[in-house]
């Protein structure tokens, strides 16, 4: 069974799985460092409001003026080292589990959840555990 989602539903689930991975360093645990353009990140954030916007309210401005952000694999060799843009995680999301999408759906999510959905939109499968 495959749930469909909207377009609102995926930028939901994106923007809650940067937060409770990236946003809280727990990628970093996996060797991964978060890698944008500077400029394209001055530009997101000023079309924020002002008030000290998060850095991933800032990536996902990031991600919708259609813009990408890398993942850097820096303990392996560049293995894991992949790109994450709005086309991506559209394409991908559909292949995160059905499980995994109803802990957002019923807003239960975690840093594992948002893992899963994160890892799945970049390798299309869980490498790290």
């Amino acid at each position: 069974m495959r749930i469909k989602l909207n377009r609102r539903e995926v930028l939901h689930i994106l923007s809650s799985s940067l937060k409770l991975t990236v946003g809280t360093g727990y990628f970093e645990e996996f060797g991964l460092k978060l890698f944008y353009s500077e400029k394209e990140y001055e530009e997101a954030r000023l079309k924020l409001p002002k008030n000290k916007p998060l850095l991933e309210d800032i990536l996902m401005q990031i991600l919708k003026d259609g813009n990408s952000i890398t993942f850097i694999d820096v303990k392996g060799k560049g293995e894991y080292t992949e790109f994450l843009s709005l086309r991506k995680a559209f394409q991908n999301i559909p292949k995160v589990s059905l499980r995994t999408l109803l802990e957002f759906e019923e807003g239960m999510e975690d840093t594992n959840s948002a893992s899963i959905v994160l890892q799945t939109i970049l390798y299309e499968e869980i490498v790290f555990d």
